[in-house]
């Protein structure tokens, strides 16, 4: 699915800013992670710091396998949390049936953190 963007991304336009990425993530994420992250590259679970920087870099320039992504998992997992927007929100309800929470200010955090909890 192709969506409108107002920007370059997932394209080889960002292949410099790749390079930079990797350096920042080289400094700032850990070694392994305490839960599994998604690459919308692979559509595939990764835990390790080496295998996010390889991933994210090929995440800023290559397509995103979203809908693969949501796929694989949402047999796994009770809830998706988008954080930032709504668009994924709107995807994911094409994708699978598991709900979505979109956290864009405080008073959604306040509220996605209720609907969590109870």
């Amino acid at each position: 699915m192709l969506l409108d963007m107002s920007v370059a991304s997932h394209c080889p336009l960002l292949s410099n800013a790749s390079e930079k990425l990797s350096s920042e993530l080289e400094d700032k994420l850990q070694n392994s992670f305490k839960c599994d992250v998604i690459s919308n590259v692979t559509a595939n679970a990764y835990r390790t710091k080496d295998e996010a920087i390889k991933l994210l870099k090929r995440q800023l320039i290559k397509p995103v396998k979203y809908k693969q992504s949501i796929s694989n998992y949402d047999k796994k997992i009770d809830l998706f949390v988008e954080l930032g927007g709504t668009v994924l929100k709107g995807i994911n309800r094409k994708v699978t049936k598991v709900p979505t929470i979109s956290i864009t200010d405080m008073a959604s955090l306040e509220k996605a953190i209720e609907e969590i909890v109870v």
